[in-house]
């Protein structure tokens, strides 16, 4: 089995109650490197069908910038009927190259979203002299586990861009979900996609979550000049009501997919068999350990808006999760569900 019953009975990851709300999980203002202030942030993504927005500046420069409690005052501020803010902080560690390594490349990115809109307790500042190893990621994993215990959700950011190697990403522990697309790495170098990156972490046993996000930078300009890196990653919550612990705790228990383009309408699972719903597809796969060889189903000119998988065919797969492409190559991705041979396991 692969889903746990819903109380109508069932097998679902998401319930027959409540609905999906259009999220955006990173993103930075001029707290920090972006171009937009938080109510221009929150105007156009509203306007693009948004309802959920976690600011997420780097914390070292909102320090210089009134700092943290007058960040989330002002990041609150613009939250309305339709639009939720939720606050959060990027943090930065700086890889430390070892003698002869060619590459000073490997910085690690990660994104920490807060379980209340006004946390008692920020990230500490610290963390940004703080450098870590190929072989030693102990301080991340510290900090970790710290802002876990405080209540934050924390976020691998642009695996892909940000370079280094598997030692280091499976190295990293603790962290409840991977950006496997990044909008703005693909506008600055076509390093967006961390898809590859996020097989081999759950290939090690790691079940973890994935994103696919703005990260977004530009402004007003850009968005008049066409290049603007938003609108372009997209993850769906699927949350009872639109309010801060309703969307965090839906994030926490796995309620959601992430997309840059399809839609996916429904997972359910009958007698070890999944169908799949979704906006209208070119292929639809069911991914399991061996990435290699997954259960595929096609489309004739990309209408496809249904498909079925048999689970005994993933061959003792731990886990199965599923990707829609549509006609234009965009992806969706749903988080990996635990393959089990009851119903007691609870989803990531």
């Amino acid at each position: 089995m692969l889903f746990d019953p819903q109380d109508d009975g069932r097998r679902s990851p998401f319930p027959r109650r409540g609905r999906f709300y259009k999220a955006n999980l990173h993103g930075h203002t001029r707290y920090s490197d972006g171009r937009l202030t938080p109510e221009q942030t929150a105007q156009l993504y509203r306007a693009q069908g948004y309802a959920v927005y976690a600011f997420t500046d780097h914390l070292i420069e909102i320090a210089r910038r009134g700092g943290p409690d007058a960040y989330i005052r002002h990041i609150q501020s613009v939250a309305t009927s339709d639009f939720l803010p939720l606050t959060g902080f990027e943090i930065t560690f700086e890889r430390q190259c070892a003698a002869g390594e060619m590459r000073p490349a490997g910085n690690i990115h990660l994104n920490v979203i807060a379980s209340v809109p006004q946390p008692s307790q920020t990230p500490p500042l610290s963390v940004y002299g703080q450098s870590y190893t190929r072989e030693d990621v102990s301080a991340m994993n510290r900090l970790i586990a710290g802002l876990s215990q405080a209540g934050y959700r924390v976020h691998f950011n642009h695996p892909a861009w940000s370079g280094g190697d598997s030692a280091i990403y499976l190295g990293l522990a603790g962290y409840q979900a991977m950006e496997i697309y990044n909008s703005t790495t693909d506008h600055l170098s076509q390093e967006g996609d961390s898809s590859l990156i996020y097989q081999k972490i759950l290939e090690s046993g790691r079940m973890i979550g994935c994103l696919a996000t703005d990260d977004v930078h530009g402004g007003v300009d850009e968005l008049e000049a066409g290049c603007f890196d938003g609108f372009q990653g997209w993850t769906m919550i699927h949350a009872e009501e639109l309010t801060y612990n309703s969307i965090f705790q839906a994030l926490d228990a796995g309620r959601y997919y992430c997309s840059t383009g399809p839609a996916l309408y429904d997972l359910e699972e009958e007698g070890g068999v999944v169908r799949l719903s979704c906006s209208p597809a070119a292929r639809i796969f069911c991914k399991g350990l061996d990435s290699h060889s997954p259960l595929a189903a096609y489309g004739r000119g990309g209408l496809l808006t249904e498909a079925y998988f048999d689970l005994r065919q993933l061959k003792g797969s731990p886990f199965a999760r599923f990707e829609i492409v549509d006609s234009q190559g965009r992806s969706a991705w749903t988080n990996p569900y635990p393959l089990k041979e009851d119903s007691t396991a609870c989803l990531i």
